[in-house]
């Protein structure tokens, strides 16, 4: 008989989470974000450096890659051990670099860069700019669910820095895909850098929010979902009216004959 290390289930679990936002996230990479929103390198100048080793047809993903170190960084913030942060970096990123030869030296570049350089800035990461987010990140939803995503940001507030980067990828997403496809993928996505804070009132936020996101009703529909829906719309607005000219035009009075006094 054995009994299982409570904390090993919790790291395959964390990492289980990041493998399937890996697969999730790879079909919202139509945009990138910004130089300004860009999480990867420790500096300035390693922030833009990586930054443009990502350029060209390897923009596409800068999005998912951004996500990876923006949860290195958290974890870095949360001082959970500089190689159990290293490992989730280097697990994240390469998933993306796979059957992807010409982009994959660049994707895992981050990774090579926190193994050689993270232990000069592990005990210092919360001096290192942008690690630390206190504003609450714009996202597109609404009611219940924009306010119970504003509550996990408050509660969550160890893991700003991944939040606000699952609200720019969600962002991105909604352009393109159907709203339950971005949906699903923020709920897995803040998870992810929940499960990092491990803390009750966190985790009590976390779940009111993946209960409204689980709800279509409250969805915020996409530009591609509005634009079908007013074409559809306008399809059938213009077939009633070619109907009702169809039925009206061969109908004509017909002329009065005179009646001879």
């Amino acid at each position: 008989m054995y009994s299982v290390n409570t904390a090993s289930i919790a790291v395959m679990e964390h990492h289980r989470l990041i493998i399937l936002l890996v697969n999730v996230l790879s079909i919202t990479t139509s945009n990138s974000p910004s130089l300004n929103d860009w999480s990867c390198g420790l500096t300035a100048d390693d922030k833009a450096r990586l930054y443009r080793l990502l350029d060209g047809k390897c923009s596409k993903y800068r999005a998912p890659v951004n996500f990876c170190c923006s949860l290195h960084m958290d974890c870095y913030k949360l001082q959970l051990g500089q190689r159990n942060c290293d490992s989730k970096l280097c697990l994240c990123v390469q998933k993306y670099s796979e059957n992807n030869d010409s982009c994959a030296p660049a994707i895992v570049r981050s990774c090579k860069d926190a193994r050689m350089y993270g232990a000069s800035t592990y005990e210092g990461i919360l001096k290192v700019a942008g690690g630390n987010v206190t504003k609450t990140p714009g996202i597109a939803l609404k009611g219940e669910s924009a306010r119970l995503f504003r509550e996990v940001f408050e509660e969550c507030n160890d893991t700003t820095l991944s939040i606000k980067t699952c609200a720019l990828n969600f962002n991105i997403c909604v352009k393109k895909e159907r709203s339950s496809v971005c949906r699903k993928y923020l709920s897995e996505c803040i998870t992810c850098g929940a499960k990092l804070q491990n803390s009750s009132t966190c985790e009590v936020a976390l779940e009111k929010l993946r209960s409204s996101l689980g709800k279509p009703e409250d969805s915020a529909w996409s530009g591609s979902q509005k634009l079908m829906i007013w074409m559809t719309f306008a399809e059938i607005l213009l077939t009633i009216i070619l109907t009702g000219l169809a039925i009206v035009v061969p109908i004509r009075r017909k002329p009065q004959r005179m009646v001879s006094p």
